[in-house]
């Protein structure tokens, strides 16, 4: 299927304003809930059953229209009436089961004296089957709704750890943690630095029980620590957390001795900080020189200043007073190296990061207004606020997906559906999900830009300077993004696997790129070494000559030809006797004879050996009127042939000058798709060969052979000679 040029990746417009679903409750309550919670089991059932048949009907709505958030509220902290209280958690079980999307987005947040902030308080009731109702409540809600609301959820739940006096409602809340690792690893992951340090303190509780709910939460939280350097240690980190004092020293001792070969994340950090942090207070020199080579080798690992940012108030201002305290000189250096390191990883290049402003992550009520105006663009016909719960919730979800630097489609489509499709069903809640994805992306980058992207003040001529949106299928490539190259760059096209390089670069030779310069501008060639099946017979030379864009004489191919290896026998053979190597190098040969002034190569280096990628090497580097753009997963050869680098990201082209080491120094997370890491962790083995049937011995030679020779069919000459085995 071929990718399409997409003026804008908008829902489709409609020609009569799309009706909205009210969301915001009218004068009079439709609903009794006082029936919710009346003393007669069953008479709550029945109302219960009543009200989540109306949301499954007209969504949170009924919750909102019946006020139901205030009266469960008002219920579970009456006091008097212990069946009042079982009825609202056993009321929230219900809609959970039958309803769940729906009583979502009325119960999951962190509001103060909220529902689920009094639910979780009613653990602690002092009627068993009360709390266990409780218990049930949050347990349904949790285990059905969306794993991006975690972040929405867990302030309130860590909130009730550190600081509710109850054991019951901290036990409780360390039970639904759990859960949570389970259900969301991946969110519950970013959130790590919140998480752990307050289960650090939590396994200091004065009771035994939150003691031990705390020890296996923090071995569960921990679990999800995926750095292969580290992960042998836990169990010893966890150890310090628990037992400072005595095991700090040796914990550290452990580390020091640990290669760091694989990114640093925040779970890692989440881990290894708090330990850190006690280890700059350590008498002994030697400790504290060591935790300095630590924060010195892990910094160099973390991918960006988003995930280090948080932990630096934590070891900066300690680092920089233990090295204006030490008397070694060597472990003074060593201090300093540490210190620089992690400021430039940071990016903090003065002060002790102790009173640093808040990083600038995703804004729910930013995104709230963005969802507002998407709906107001195609046209519905009562737009939703920003203050509606709906609204809220869904830009909450959105926040979670941004500040995971999540911008998949799929997931967001996922992530935000259920939800828009209460506000309305037309356009089609997947199609206001990618536009609300869209507009994100927008402001994010207009963030990342004065950091990340040079200004292009190049002298030179322009090949190319235009803004294009490109889709294949319905899935969005990018998105009014901007391509500008100039005559002579070569420019290395990255971006993670998957993400649409090469189809990127068949839109241009196809013309579906919008903007960009027609085939009679500017001369362009997909360079590509497969060779139709039906050639194979053609010689050399004739598929040269037979190639209608070629600009040249006969002389001038064969003295190409030449040039490239090409000797006069050679080119009488059939192209179907070439190996990659010398497709390739045909391939180029036809792209030279083309005079094209930009050059497309995918993956040019497969097939071709070192020598010739050595010439592929010299060839490219020797065009100074001839742009190219390169596909490569061959990190040495891109690195030493481009001059700029052009990032498919979060559907935008971003231009970096210099090469792929300075990309990867400028965009640390790149690293993993551009550089070989060995992990001494990883090992091949292959089983040990067994006796074939009838052989008792190894010893004894099966098959021998003396003076054997080879030749391809299709070739005059013989490869191999007097090969004896």
């Amino acid at each position: 299927m071929a990718p399409a040029a997409v003026s804008a990746p908008a829902p489709a417009a409609t020609t009569v304003p799309a009706p909205i679903k009210p969301i915001v409750a009218p004068a009079t309550v439709t609903f009794n809930t006082q029936a919710l919670f009346a003393s007669d089991k069953k008479a709550r059932e029945s109302a219960a059953a009543e009200l989540a048949a109306l949301a499954k009907k007209d969504g949170p709505a009924a919750f909102i229209n019946a006020d139901f958030a205030t009266a469960a509220v008002k219920a579970l902290n009456d006091k008097k009436s212990p069946a009042k209280r079982e009825g609202a958690a056993k009321a929230i079980s219900t809609f959970a089961s039958k309803c769940p999307t729906a009583i979502e987005l009325i119960i999951v947040n962190s509001i103060e004296k909220g529902v689920m902030s009094t639910l979780l308080e009613t653990f602690a009731d002092k009627m068993p089957v009360v709390a266990k109702a409780a218990v049930k409540a949050v347990k349904d809600i949790t285990s059905r709704m969306s794993p991006w609301a975690t972040a929405t959820l867990l302030p309130i739940l860590l909130k009730q750890i550190k600081e509710n006096g109850k054991y019951q409602v901290k036990i409780g809340c360390l039970e639904i943690l759990d859960n949570l690792v389970t259900k969301a690893p991946f969110q519950v992951a970013k959130l790590t630095p919140d998480i752990i340090s307050v289960l650090a303190e939590a396994v200091w509780d004065t009771k035994a029980e939150v003691k031990k709910a705390a020890k296996e939460s923090l071995t569960k939280t921990t679990s999800l620590v995926s750095n292969k350097d580290v992960e042998k240690l836990i169990p010893a980190l966890i150890k310090a957390l628990q037992n400072p004092v005595e095991e700090v020293p040796n914990t550290i001792m452990l580390l020091s001795a640990t290669t760091f070969v694989s990114e640093v994340d925040a779970p890692t950090l989440s881990l290894m900080v708090p330990l850190l942090a006690r280890g700059i207070n350590e008498k002994a020199t030697a400790t504290r020189r060591k935790v300095a080579v630590i924060v010195n080798n892990m910094s160099k690992l973390v991918d960006n200043e988003y995930t280090i940012r948080p932990f630096v108030p934590k070891l900066l201002p300690g680092l920089i007073k233990m090295e204006e305290g030490m008397a070694d000189p060597e472990a003074r250096s060593v201090t300093q190296r540490a210190i620089k390191t992690l400021r430039e990883v940071s990016k903090i290049p003065e002060g002790d990061g102790s009173d640093l402003p808040p990083l600038k992550l995703a804004d729910a009520a930013a995104i709230a207004k963005i969802v507002v105006g998407v709906y107001t663009k195609v046209g519905v016909t009562s737009a939703p606020k920003a203050t509606d719960p709906d609204v809220v919730y869904i830009s909450e979800l959105a926040a979670s997906l941004v500040a995971s630097r999540n911008f998949e489609v799929a997931d967001w489509e996922k992530a935000l559906s259920p939800y828009l499709a209460f506000i309305t069903v037309t356009p089609e809640p997947k199609a206001i999900a990618r536009d609300v994805l869209l507009k994100c992306t927008n402001e994010d980058d207009e963030d990342d830009d004065d950091e990340e992207v040079p200004e292009d003040e190049e002298q030179g001529e322009d090949l190319c300077n235009c803004q294009f949106s490109l889709a294949y299928g319905a899935k969005i490539l990018l998105n009014t993004a901007t391509l500008r190259l100039k005559r002579g760059h070569r420019y290395g096209l990255c971006g993670r696997n998957g993400i649409g390089k090469s189809t990127f670069m068949r839109a241009i030779t196809n013309g579906q790129v919008e903007g960009f310069p027609l085939p009679d501008q500017v001369r362009t060639f997909y360079v590509e070494h497969d060779i139709d099946g039906s050639e194979e017979s053609t010689t050399v030379l004739s598929f040269i000559l037979d190639d209608e864009r070629v600009d040249a004489t006969k002389e001038e191919v064969i003295e190409i030809l030449a040039s490239v290896g090409f000797t006069d026998v050679r080119q009488q053979h059939a192209i179907g006797s070439l190996s990659g190597g010398w497709k390739m190098k045909l391939a180029l040969a036809r792209a030279i004879l083309f005079r094209a002034d930009i050059l497309l190569l995918d993956e040019p280096t497969n097939h071709l050996d070192v020598v010739n990628v050595a010439w592929l090497e010299q060839y490219l580097t020797s065009l100074t009127t001839c742009t190219s753009i390169i596909v490569s997963h061959d990190s040495s050869f891109l690195n030493n042939v481009i001059t700029d680098v052009l990032h498919l990201n979060r559907f935008k082209i971003k231009r970096y000058r210099g090469n792929l080491e300075a990309f990867v120094k400028a965009v640390p997370e790149a690293k993993s798709n551009y550089s070989l890491q060995v992990d001494s962790h990883y090992k091949f083995r292959f089983p040990e060969p067994p006796f074939l049937d009838g052989v008792k011995t190894k010893e004894k030679a099966l098959m021998k052979m003396r003076k054997v020779g080879f030749q391809y069919a299709t070739q005059p000459v013989q490869q191999l000679y007097d090969i004896t085995l």
